[in-house]
């Protein structure tokens, strides 16, 4: 169930909402910074704004908030102007008990890029179900963007299962239980909605034909069950939203697990850079 934020527990472990400090930080920031919050319907949503520039929007992944983020941010600041978000109820955002399926999540993304008037086009980059996020986003306001960045998609949990036992599945979902956080209510919102979001994100063809590059962790734990089969259902997810965007350029991270952007940052700082030249 929760593999689209663990991956066969391939994190060690980074979870949702448990504000990880990591190792990796840009340490020499020399540019302007402004975090607050903006109203979307009943709730203060938090951002981070940092940089000048062309607009580079992060869209994190189930029940994480922008700290997530934050060595990519700092370091593509230096030539960009960058905008991270927690979504209502995640990190510092207030919850109203605001809907969680990808439609709601990706008006408010609209909502906050409104309020904060992000000039367009701007680049879009996504991490596991902020993948799905971004993808709808550009399906319904293709003129607003200037590239994209899939940093490993989350897939549908449900082909995962339809291709295992059931007796590994129960094996995996004991395994899980043994690291999972204890969940916000939005979290557990998230949650509940993730696999459908994936199914709706999947059915989506009609991307802009923008520059876009996916990114694909293969790191796996051997010995966490379906690790495996995982990595493998992952794949052909990928592989299906590749045959639907014809501009897209496709890259395995081989030395990375689900969360890139802290395993290996530089790599994602990298093709940030690309989409913005």
């Amino acid at each position: 169930m929760l593999s689209y934020i663990f991956y066969a527990i391939g994190l060690i472990f980074i979870q949702p909402g448990l504000n990880i400090q990591y190792a990796y930080r840009n340490l020499s920031i020399n540019h302007p910074v402004k975090d607050s919050f903006v109203l979307i319907k009943q709730s203060k949503i938090y951002y981070k704004e940092l940089g000048n520039g062309t607009p580079v929007v992060f869209v994190s992944g189930l029940g994480d908030d922008h700290e997530t983020w934050q060595t990519v941010q700092d370091s593509t600041a230096q030539y960009a102007l960058t905008l991270s978000y927690d979504r209502s109820g995640l990190g510092k955002s207030e919850y109203h008990h605001e809907s969680k399926d990808l439609t709601s999540m990706v008006q408010e993304l609209d909502n906050v890029l409104t309020a904060l008037s992000i000039s367009k086009p701007f680049i879009l980059v996504g991490h596991s179900l902020g993948c799905q996020v971004v993808k709808a986003y550009a399906v319904a306001y293709p003129r607003s963007i200037k590239g994209i960045l899939f940093i490993d998609p989350g897939y549908n949990e449900d082909n995962l299962k339809a291709q295992v036992s059931d007796s590994l599945w129960e094996e995996r979902e004991k395994a899980l239980k043994k690291y999972l956080p204890v969940f916000s209510i939005a979290q557990n919102e998230e949650l509940k909605n993730v696999n459908k979001s994936a199914a709706i994100s999947d059915s989506m063809k009609n991307v802009p034909r923008i520059p876009i590059i996916l990114l694909t962790a293969t790191h796996i734990n051997p010995d966490f069950p379906c690790s495996k089969q995982e990595l493998e259902v992952k794949e052909k997810s990928h592989a299906l939203w590749l045959q639907t965007m014809p501009t897209a350029v496709h890259k395995f991270v081989r030395d990375s697990r689900h969360y890139i952007q802290n395993d290996d940052p530089q790599v994602v700082i990298n093709e940030i850079k690309a989409l913005l030249q």
